[in-house]
Parts: structure tokens; C-alpha cells; sequence
């Protein structure tokens, strides 16, 4: 072989080595995770001890080691193994609870860092984003705060976090909606605000650059959309009968991923991650429902009442 054809070979190599492993993208809301001790800025006296959900540290322990064996196995295959490289987490009620989790996980093989911001939301529950530090660097990171008044109360922030590998730029987008509370329908011009300052966030950024590539994802508290354009809900047609979140019977994908144009083409269609240790039958309403954490106030010790969904990234 000619020697000036030998870098070109290598860096052939390279890209084909570097298309070939994809990187995991996670979102999960990850159903109450709170510690043991009071914050007397936030109304979290009833994941206690002594509080209502009786929120001992053995119970605080089983939900670490339940939200680690899923960081930890969303990555297998049946040939091989993908280790997720961005989790976005909903229900996170502060950053000891990250430092817990992380603590709890390999770190030779999940050599994460997080970012978190402690937000309005009354019972002091936030959104947080974990990372891998090997194939990923944090460039900048905001929350983003949804404005309020005295009849609605305060939600949580969007989190917003810029992402270098290196070769690419990641904006990725954290959010966790207003629930239905009071009912879908009064509920929605909420979640369609939080909807609107994401889109004036993600504007903003395609206006500097139309190839940017953006990724919002978490728990948006509403069947899919397709309402922050010209961004696409992978999960808007999503073919199955099984969704992240089940109510009274009834199967729902509240947990979704946008992304940009740009990076439409080298993204995964979107899995909802079930593995059976996951799920488990639903005896009242038939079929099958996720593990959670709590039925009602009755502690079950499973894993979470959502599922969580992932895409895989090809740059």
C-alpha cells in the first residue's frame, strides 16, 4: 500500500469505529426519589420516616439500587452492550440523591457527572441530567424557570445543558410538565406555556445555527405532540400497545423526545424500555403495569411508576 494513502486508511477506520457505537440517550421520571432528611424550604414531610409514605433508609437504599440496576442494564442487547451516555431524570428531589445514585454505580464503567438546580416546584422535586465524562464535556448549563402566579403554583424549571464530544454539539433540554391535576383539559394551557418556552429556547439556537442539534426530552404529562416545531416528537406515532405511565387501566407515553432536523437523521426510532423485572401484572385492570415504587400510600418497593425511553445517537 502507498504510504500517503495509510492516514487516510486510519481515518476511515476512525469514523467507521465511531458511526459504528451509538450513543444512549435516557429519559426517566424516576417516581419520587427523595432522601430520608427534612428541607424546610420544600414540602417534603411526607417522604420521612415519620411522614406519610413512612420514607425509612432502607427504603431510600432499595430505591437507589432499583434506579441503578436500571442505568445499569438499559444498555443491553441481545448481542451486545450500549452504556447510556445522557439520562435525563425527572422526580429527582436534590442533588444528594445524584451523589447517592452515583456513588452506587461502577464508576469505572459509568464515569458520570450530573447537573442540577434546585427549582420553585413546592414539594422539591426537580429535573436533573447525568452524563458520561469519557464522551462528553459540559460547555454551559441553566435551569430555566417557568413563570407563576398566586393561582398556579410553581413547577419545575427546564433544564438546559450544552454538551461538546468533541466533534459535536449536544443542547439538550430537561423538563418535567404540570400534571393533570384538576383534569387534562384545565391542566393543558400549562403544560402548553412550559411547550412555548422551550420552543423560544430552541428557536433561539436554530436561529445561529439552522444545523444545530437539540434534543428535549422528559416527562410532559400529556399524550404526544407534535407542538414545538419545527422540533420532532419521536414518540407522536409510537407503534405499540404498551405506553410509559398506566391509569386506571389505561396505557399513555408521558415520557417523550424531541429533536432538531438536523439530527432527525441520526437518531434511533425510540424504545420504551419493559425488560420483565420492570413490569408486572396488573391484576385489576389485566395486562401488565411498571413496577412502582408506591401504590397509593402502600410502599411496594418497586422500581418507578413510569418506564423509561431511550434513542440511540449516530454522529
Amino acid at each position: 500500500m502507498p504510504r500517503y494513502l495509510l492516514p487516510i486508511l486510519c481515518l476511515l477506520i476512525s469514523a467507521i469505529s465511531a458511526a459504528a457505537v451509538p450513543i444512549r440517550v435516557v429519559t426517566y421520571n424516576t417516581e419520587n426519589f427523595f432522601d430520608c432528611r427534612h428541607d424546610s424550604l420544600k414540602n417534603d414531610s411526607a417522604f420521612l420516616p415519620e411522614g406519610n409514605y413512612h420514607w425509612l433508609p432502607s427504603r431510600y437504599r432499595k430505591k437507589i439500587h432499583n434506579l441503578s440496576q436500571v442505568i445499569c442494564n438499559i444498555g443491553s442487547t441481545d448481542s451486545s452492550y450500549v452504556c447510556p451516555a445522557i439520562i435525563g431524570l425527572q422526580e429527582v428531589e436534590n442533588d444528594s440523591c445524584l451523589i447517592a445514585l452515583l456513588r452506587h454505580l461502577p464508576h469505572e464503567h459509568f464515569p458520570y457527572k450530573y447537573i442540577h438546580y434546585e427549582s420553585a416546584d413546592l414539594r422539591g422535586i426537580d429535573v436533573a441530567l447525568l452524563y458520561d465524562t469519557i464522551l462528553f464535556s459540559a460547555v454551559s448549563a441553566h435551569p430555566i424557570p417557568v413563570p407563576h402566579d398566586s393561582i398556579v403554583r410553581p413547577t419545575r424549571d427546564i433544564l438546559y445543558a450544552s454538551l461538546n464530544s468533541g466533534r459535536n454539539t449536544l443542547h439538550c433540554f430537561v423538563c418535567h410538565l404540570s400534571s393533570q391535576l384538576g383534569g387534562a383539559a384545565r391542566s393543558e394551557q400549562r403544560r402548553q406555556q412550559v411547550a412555548e418556552i422551550i420552543k423560544h429556547h430552541t428557536d433561539s439556537i436554530l436561529s445561529l445555527d439552522s444545523a444545530a442539534h437539540i434534543i428535549v426530552m422528559g416527562d410532559f404529562n400529556s399524550r404526544p405532540q407534535q407542538n414545538i416545531p419545527p422540533l420532532t416528537n419521536l414518540l407522536y406515532k409510537y407503534p405499540t400497545e404498551i405506553g410509559t405511565h398506566k391509569y386506571h387501566g389505561i396505557w399513555e407515553i408521558l415520557d417523550q423526545i424531541y429533536v432538531s432536523p438536523a439530527l432527525l437523521r441520526h437518531v434511533s426510532q425510540p424504545v420504551i424500555y419493559s425488560p420483565s423485572w420492570l413490569i408486572e401484572r396488573d391484576l385489576k385492570h389485566l395486562g401488565v403495569r411498571p413496577k412502582r415504587t408506591f401504590i397509593g400510600p402502600r410502599y411496594v418497593g418497586g422500581y418507578s411508576d413510569h418506564l423509561p425511553v431511550y434513542i440511540d445517537l449516530r454522529w
